[in-house]
């Protein structure tokens, strides 16, 4: 039943001696005898899909939310602002405060805790 089943599978090799032809529409290769008919229901096919548009999947998963999630496109336009690092300054800042506290002999500046007391 596998041999039979990969033989129906395997595509039989063309015949040279029979003339070939390529669809205008999607460029697909035929035999010159199933040319005409190919390309009738191949222009029609084409011609509904022109006119039907793409299908968008998000749209049709989203229409009912009320609020809608961001698309690519959007994400794309609106660049998020880049979080200035400005960790270089905040250091020397720091620096040159324990720096002028030590030379003074003064307490340093009091500063939160940046951990929770527990």
């Amino acid at each position: 039943s596998l041999k039979s089943t990969k033989a129906k599978m395997e595509e039989p090799e063309p015949d040279p001696t029979v003339p070939i032809a390529q669809c205008a529409t999607c460029s697909r290769n035929f035999n010159i005898l199933s040319l005409p008919k190919h390309e009738q229901i191949c222009a029609r096919i084409t011609e509904n899909a022109r006119r039907r548009g793409k299908y968008d999947a998000t749209k049709s998963r989203t229409d009912d939310l009320e609020v809608k999630p961001k698309t690519q496109q959007q994400q794309q336009q609106q660049p998020e602002e880049e979080k200035k690092n400005d960790w270089r300054t905040k250091r020397a800042q720091l620096v040159s405060a324990l720096r002028t506290a030590r030379q003074e002999g003064s307490p340093l500046p009091s500063q939160e805790s940046p951990l929770p007391e527990s």
